[in-house]
């Protein structure tokens, strides 16, 4: 899950701090907690491509996955419908 309102310091994105693993350590974290700010929303189709660095689309009931060297290829693959030979390596 993500938080709206917080982007971390040493993941760069928006990573909800109640639910990291590595809250402890962390030098700056959000003193909130998803249910006191109500602030916690789910990942985005792209958040979890970039972060698996696949691509899973199930438009047509099967799950299909592409493994991609970049983030631009993936989503050009699962955004723009384009068949994988053209999205590089």
């Amino acid at each position: 899950m993500r938080c709206s309102i917080f982007n971390c310091d040493k993941k760069h994105m928006n990573q909800c701090c109640a639910l990291c693993p590595d809250l402890r350590r962390c030098k700056n974290p959000c003193l909130n907690h998803p249910d006191r700010c109500g602030k916690l929303r789910a990942e985005t189709p792209r958040e979890i491509a970039v972060a698996a660095g696949v691509g899973i689309d199930n438009r047509d009931g099967d799950a299909w996955t592409e493994e991609f060297s970049t983030e631009a290829a993936c989503v050009r693959w699962l955004v723009e419908d384009v068949p994988r030979e053209e999205c590089g390596p």
